[in-house]
């Protein structure tokens, strides 16, 4: 690369990898499989928590993750911009840029965390105000506000090593980590919680999850290459504009995507009560715990693209954007439609009667979720091939469509009219993204959207409706835990006849699956 001669010199390209798609199928369900048990594990501890906090203690902690999330984000999108140089560092064989890189991102964390944790000590106070904390709460919300800045600025020292595996398409190895800290985590807030310590407890419990996650990253790292250091006789002026380049556009994604999803807790904070803020909370958690696995398959395609894009393989790249698009929607398109179908049902089995609000909000972060989940490949792809300002641009768009809709309705109609600056945002943003993919890809919109939604919406949409009369809520709200079991047993029916579509369609097919099978078995076997 221009710039970096002395590093290019000690680079010994590796050979194209074979295999990718079976790489790119392993990563993603060890992927999923952990952030799966930690959705459902802090789904199980929400109804305890809630319980033991009380609203109002729940509601400044959803809060205080999304103000600590805010300044946590202006990270300059730099672990994300290190798992694309990592991948293509290590696929060109440059292992002086990839300990340069690695150093480098880890020193501006560094630099970044004391006037983050600074910030929010001399904000304390108007923040406090803003949320109208009650006086009686003040002291604890405040103590806790300043340490999640410090375990959050942790978080980012330990996402440098995340970055570093996923580059190195060993996201098994940093699933098998996250597991062992969730239990740690969730285990640890029910015993602080039971020993009354309360929000700073909870504080403290996090905290030590993300230094145990630190050491065993740092060790698995150390297991994949045995010779990796931080070195700072590797970083290099051309290297700190690149990555900052890219970073930087990621920056802008992380604003984007940050206001997308936590503005509207601090406007009904503010405009509402800390009761409107929970529900929001709680559906929030609902529709991410359902969207683990469409999101988390996403994840492997950044360091895949990349090492593609160091091949200049572009048709490949095309036919992964494809593919990956189709199997995305087989997975997302069923599981929006169950949850919006069963929603009242889903919401009574977890929190038990009394909290229908929940399961309206719920549909409408659904119908956002499916929405955005158009972008979601396509962003993937745009950060691999190293041109991030496509997503940026998207990003900007949602945020001020969102924004300027926000601050009209939420005024005027509190959560109603949160939830539709959500959804119009969403659907105007993606439309804009698509746009801008499409034309680079040379790829054509209405056709790429029958392709890959066509089927899954209308075999979703038959599931759907046999649903509803006996499953679902809407039509009679279940009175209890019990009776709200049945949702359970619809969701078999659900899943059964989705397969069956899928297959009776050929949209999904058996050699397609075994397939996708062998090239995992082949791909652990290397390993």
């Amino acid at each position: 690369m221009p710039g970096d001669s002395q590093v290019q010199d000690a680079a010994v390209p590796r050979a194209p990898r074979t295999g990718l798609g079976g790489v790119i199928a392993r990563n993603a369900v060890f992927n999923v499989a952990g952030r799966l048990v930690f959705l459902f594990a802090w789904a199980l501890a929400t109804p305890y928590m809630l319980h033991v906090l009380g609203e109002e203690r729940f509601a400044i902690w959803a809060l205080f993750f999304a103000l600590s999330g805010y300044f946590a984000t202006f990270d300059l999108g730099i672990s994300q911009s290190l798992m694309k140089f990592v991948a293509q560092y290590w696929a060109e064989g440059n292992e002086r840029a990839l300990r340069g890189i690695v150093t480098l991102g880890t020193t501006v964390y560094i630099v970044l965390i004391i006037p983050i944790v600074t910030l929010l000590v001399l904000l304390r106070d108007p923040i406090l105000d803003a949320i109208h904390t009650p006086a009686a709460l003040r002291a604890e919300a405040g103590a806790s506000l300043v340490g999640m800045a410090v375990v959050l600025g942790a978080t980012n020292l330990v996402a440098v090593l995340t970055a570093v595996l996923a580059g190195r398409q060993r996201l098994d190895v940093a699933s098998r980590i996250s597991l062992i800290v969730t239990f740690l985590q969730v285990g640890g807030a029910i015993l602080v919680l039971s020993l009354g310590w309360g929000l700073v407890g909870l504080v403290f419990s996090t905290g030590i999850g993300v230094l145990v996650s630190g050491i065993l990253s740092w060790r698995a790292v150390r297991d994949i290459d045995e010779g990796f250091r931080f070195d700072f006789a590797a970083i290099e002026l051309g290297m700190l504009k690149r990555l900052l380049r890219f970073s930087f556009a990621l920056q802008i994604t992380n604003i984007g995507s940050f206001l997308q999803f936590q503005l509207d807790k601090i406007l009904l904070a503010h405009y509402a009560t800390f009761a409107v803020v929970t529900r929001y909370e709680l559906a929030t958690r609902l529709t991410v715990a359902a969207w683990a696995i469409p999101y988390l398959v996403l994840v492997p395609l950044v360091p895949a693209a990349a090492e593609l894009n160091s091949q200049d393989d572009m048709e490949r790249i095309v036919r992964l954007y494809r593919r990956a698009s189709r199997y995305l929607f087989v997975v997302a398109v069923p599981i929006a439609a169950f949850e919006i179908a069963c929603a009242p049902g889903l919401v009574t089995l977890w929190l038990g009667p009394g909290y229908r609000e929940v399961a309206v909000t719920t549909v409408f972060m659904i119908l956002f979720m499916v929405i955005i989940t158009a972008t979601g490949v396509g962003t993937a792809i745009s950060r691999g091939i190293g041109e991030p300002w496509m997503e940026a641009r998207y990003h900007m768009m949602g945020a001020a469509t969102h924004i300027a809709l926000s601050l009209w309705l939420v005024p005027r109609y509190g959560l109603r009219g949160s939830l539709f600056a959500l959804v119009a945002s969403g659907a105007i943003s993606s439309a804009f993204f698509l746009a801008q993919l499409h034309s680079r890809l040379r790829e054509s919109t209405p056709r790429w959207l029958v392709a890959t939604t066509g089927i899954p919406i209308v075999v979703s949409a038959v599931a759907a409706v046999v649903l509803v009369p006996w499953a679902s809520g809407w039509n009679q709200p279940f009175v209890s835990r019990s009776e709200a079991m049945r949702v359970l047993a619809a969701g078999a029916v659900f899943a059964v006849t989705i397969f069956a579509g899928y297959f009776a369609t050929r949209h999904v097919t058996l050699s397609e699956l075994r397939q996708l099978g062998g090239l995992m078995r082949s791909r652990a076997a290397k390993k």
